[in-house]
């Protein structure tokens, strides 16, 4: 992933401003995070929006881990490991979601995969849990990266409507 375009997207977010001295944080994150997607993804459009939604939420997870972000007050959460949902940085998972909105989270993704046939569970199990990379994962599923791509978003939209609630 190009540091430079990934630095300049870091520096157009509003959150930026005045959290200039956090830009390496922002930038490394993003690019941990960005990691294999360029090399899967063709369509430089979704690459273009998926780009865009991670740099802005690893600027809003810098923010949290350095106590700049102001947010509404959640319940604690559980030191449970919640191990589908276990991500590469446990400092992400316990910050984001409490361990009630991590049920609340598997629980519509599971309806959704129940009552309309999508893959939302599949891809959290090989992709975080078998910590495959989108190439292996596209093969194990044998979809196209045009699905995973739509997955992906699909589970992102469910994770910000639990976050909101």
């Amino acid at each position: 992933m190009n540091r430079d375009k990934i630095s300049d997207k870091v520096k157009s977010n509003k959150r930026y401003l005045n959290n200039e001295d956090l830009l390496e944080s922002f930038v490394d994150l993003a690019i941990e995070r960005l990691n294999g997607f360029d090399d899967v993804i063709s369509d430089n459009d979704a690459l273009e929006r998926y780009i865009d939604k991670v740099v802005s939420k690893s600027i809003i997870d810098v923010l949290k881990q350095n106590d700049r972000y102001n947010k509404p007050r959640k319940e604690h959460s559980s030191k449970v490991d919640y191990k589908l949902f276990n991500y590469d940085n446990e400092k992400f998972v316990h910050k984001q979601f409490t361990l009630s909105k991590l049920k609340q989270l598997y629980s519509m993704l599971k309806n959704s995969d129940n009552n309309n046939d999508t893959s939302f569970l599949d891809v959290i199990i090989f992709r975080y849990k078998e910590k495959q990379n989108l190439k292996n994962l596209i093969e194990t599923m044998e979809i196209s990266q045009e699905e995973v791509v739509e997955i992906l978003f699909d589970m992102s939209d469910y994770a910000d409507k639990v976050a909101k609630i």
